[in-house]
């Protein structure tokens, strides 16, 4: 039977720590915070407010992970790592499997945050919206950790211990938390925003194996297939990242590690550089189109079409004369900020290809341009 006095007794050993010592740790803390901040809102708009309760929110995310280990404590049957400890003699296959399981549990925790500011008056309205407040929700996660490690090397006293682990605490780790939820939170945005981007990748004819076989199989609707499938994806994806990581500095291979944080990071920051990932997708009252809808669909048709065939000036001419008259089509949207990535894209190969060559390499025109 679970006795609140022993629970008790098990938390005194971490407050047993003076006004000062407790006002150290936090100190110490929230520095890494307060200089992260501002480097992730780096020219966006801020809403303070939104900033704060979003990383409240984060720093509450460990508390259902403690509790699930003083779950296990008192319930041992009913411990993942305990069972993969008795069950796997590899030792580097019983230390993966379990860091498996501590990134997803701790990235769902952190996407939970996701979901409740989704549902709640915060509007996630762009791919963006969800990437920063993943990041912001990873930021308070690290945090409550961060206090968690500085109270337990604190107690040693050794000085130099506390200035490395704080260091690397304060960069690396931190920057792999909000990394790995920014890679989860954009996947929350484009599952957010399954219509738009199913409807444009279907008009580009691309296939989606998960969801034409729960089509077959039980009929399950195509977008909710999507949905999901999209959803999942992230999480596996940050989970694994999640557990190659940890997995590394297990192992005391730190330039590995850091090396996977890096490569995460610019894939995060080259996503928030898109055109597609600020496209204003969660418009709720939408201005009616001027344009039939059996006339929409084929000229759509015909922009997926010169996707497909690398058109990108094409594409972008006639978006720009659709949204004079249907200004909130998502899927137009969808294909103008795409075609803007593309093209620029292209001109930086383009650009790359011309230092290699005696030649100038001159952009390609549209058709548009050919005959004027």
């Amino acid at each position: 039977m679970i006795n609140a006095e022993t629970i008790l007794t098990k938390f005194s050993a971490f407050l047993n720590l003076n006004n000062l010592e407790w006002l150290l740790i936090i100190i110490l803390a929230l520095i890494p915070v307060l200089l992260w901040v501002p480097i992730i809102y780096y020219k966006k708009d801020k809403n303070y407010k939104i900033v704060s309760l979003v990383f409240l929110l984060g720093t509450l995310t460990v508390l259902p992970i403690i509790g699930l280990q003083y779950l296990w404590f008192y319930f041992p049957e009913l411990d993942v790592y305990a069972q993969i400890n008795a069950n796997v003699t590899n030792v580097h296959i019983g230390f993966l499997l379990t860091f498996i399981f501590v990134g997803m549990f701790e990235e769902i925790a952190k996407d939970s945050v996701v979901h409740y500011v989704d549902h709640s008056r915060i509007a996630i309205n762009t791919i963006n919206d969800a990437i920063l407040y993943a990041v912001i929700a990873a930021l308070g996660f690290s945090f409550t950790e961060n206090i968690v490690y500085l109270h337990s090397i604190l107690k040693t006293g050794n000085i130099v211990d506390i200035v490395s682990v704080f260091s690397f605490r304060s960069i690396v780790t931190m920057c792999a938390h909000m990394t790995f939820s920014g890679i989860m939170g954009y996947f929350y945005g484009m599952a957010k925003f399954a219509d738009p981007f199913f409807n444009q990748a279907s008009w580009q004819g691309k296939k989606f194996i998960f969801v034409d076989l729960m089509d077959r199989l039980i009929k399950f609707k195509k977008i909710n297939s999507y949905r999901i499938s999209t959803m999942i994806k992230g999480l596996l994806i940050a989970m694994g990242l999640h557990a190659a990581f940890n997995f590394l500095l297990q192992f005391q291979m730190l330039w590995p590690a850091v090396f996977l944080v890096l490569g995460g990071y610019l894939y995060i920051h080259h996503v928030m550089r898109r055109k597609a990932a600020h496209v204003l997708l969660g418009i709720k009252n939408q201005r009616p189109s001027l344009m039939a809808k059996k006339d929409e669909d084929v000229v759509i048709e015909l922009l997926g079409m010169w996707m497909n065939e690398g058109k990108y000036k094409e594409v972008k001419e006639i978006c720009e004369r659709l949204l004079k008259r249907d200004p909130d089509n998502s899927v137009i949207r969808l294909f103008y900020a795409k075609a803007q990535d593309q093209g620029k894209l292209n001109k930086a190969i383009l650009a790359i290809k011309d230092l290699f060559t005696e030649g100038d390499l001159s952009e390609r025109k549209s058709i548009f341009e050919k005959k004027a």
